[in-house]
């Protein structure tokens, strides 16, 4: 030991035990997620401060496949040139609509026009409620998910549907998310459907009297494991669409259809 320049004081190195641990600081934390399994949900927050940004990414991975997406935090510390990370991880339940758990980014909101010749505005939203119903079910029969849809309507001209999913964990444990409490490994996606107003559309393929009504829908999101964001990155990606009638499984149908009823009349 080499006394202090300037003042002289003596001081006290520091030894193996206190500067190396069996695996680095990921051993250290990895531990200490360990432990906090023998405490659980006594303390809210366990914390910890990583120096590399491999292991923040490693350990985050772990966390979240372990307790849920909304149940570890992360934070960078910066101090000059010097960057540090913190992680925190909770045993307590996430509450479903956290804005930890919320997606951002990604289709959020867009329109939908839809006649009203032949049914009100108020029908013409209950018609995109229930073609984003039909869609869910599709969802569940063709790529074997298990989703609930609930429709409300909390004014004359909005409309909301509440999608819930139950799926599979990343553990391999089946988790159920609910409108009122959730676990992890499920998602929410509240639909809110908003009449924008009757106007006329002017257009080549349209009578330019025709009266239709532009329906504007918004996407609230919620998940709380990388399987129930899979299954909003797909509902999101093909429910445009869908509400449209425009991708190929409808137009399939619609010219089915179509044909089934130019057959029946020709046969008469």
């Amino acid at each position: 030991t080499v006394d202090r320049k300037g003042d002289g004081r003596s001081r006290t190195d520091m030894n193996v035990g206190e500067g190396v641990y069996p695996g680095g600081e990921l051993g250290f934390v990895r531990d200490m997620v360990a432990d906090s399994m023998e405490l659980g949900d006594s303390m809210t927050w366990y914390t910890s401060m990583v120096s590399k940004k491999s292991s923040l990414v490693k350990l985050e991975g772990e966390l979240r496949r372990r307790f849920g997406r909304g149940a570890v935090r992360t934070a960078t510390f910066v101090q000059g040139k010097t960057t540090r990370w913190g992680i925190a991880w909770t045993h307590r339940q996430v509450a479903p609509r956290s804005p930890a758990v919320r997606v951002r980014g990604g289709l959020q909101e867009f329109d939908v026009e839809m006649p009203t010749a032949d049914r009100s505005r108020c029908g013409a939203l209950d018609e995109v409620a229930s073609r984003i119903v039909s869609y869910c079910q599709w969802m569940v029969e063709s790529k074997k998910l298990e989703m609930e849809c609930t429709v409300g309507r909390k004014e004359d001209d909005i409309v909301e549907v509440v999608i819930t999913g139950k799926e599979q964990g990343d553990d391999g444990v089946s988790a159920t998310c609910t409108a009122n409490g959730g676990n992890n490994g499920a998602f929410i996606i509240d639909v809110g459907i908003k009449a924008g107003g009757a106007r006329d559309l002017k257009a080549e393929t349209c009578n330019k009297d025709a009266e239709r009504t532009f329906v504007n829908l918004k996407l609230e999101c919620y998940c709380h494991s990388s399987s129930g964001m899979a299954t909003i990155e797909t509902f999101r990606s093909g429910v445009v669409c869908e509400i449209k009638r425009s991708n190929r499984r409808w137009r399939r149908m619609l010219a089915r259809a179509e044909l089934k009823v130019h057959t029946s009349t020709c046969t008469r």
